[in-house]
């Protein structure tokens, strides 16, 4: 497989797990709420943003040329993780 093809396939497949887990948290919400310490509704509004950001990936990776879309996708990673990092600590 070609780098471009590979980093396309990588990103949809990024997308689709996106979309996944966050029907899965959403649909969950009420059962994982009290295990993370969250409400109910902020989880079920976090699945809803990993979905809506797996459909936007999705949509960059067929709008974009592949080299913006992974910086995107890369610089988006890198604030998630470290607002992460600062919730959690």
């Amino acid at each position: 497989m070609r780098g471009e093809r590979l980093g396309i396939v990588s990103l949809r497949l990024d997308a689709f797990y996106c979309v996944l887990v966050g029907l899965l948290v959403a649909a969950s919400a009420a059962v994982s709420a009290p295990h993370v310490g969250l409400a109910a509704p902020v989880v079920a509004t976090l699945g809803v943003v990993v979905v809506a950001w797996g459909v936007l990936v999705w949509v960059l990776t067929s709008r974009l040329p592949l080299v913006r879309a992974l910086q995107l996708v890369a610089a988006a990673n890198v604030v998630v993780a470290l607002g992460l990092t600062v919730v959690s600590t």
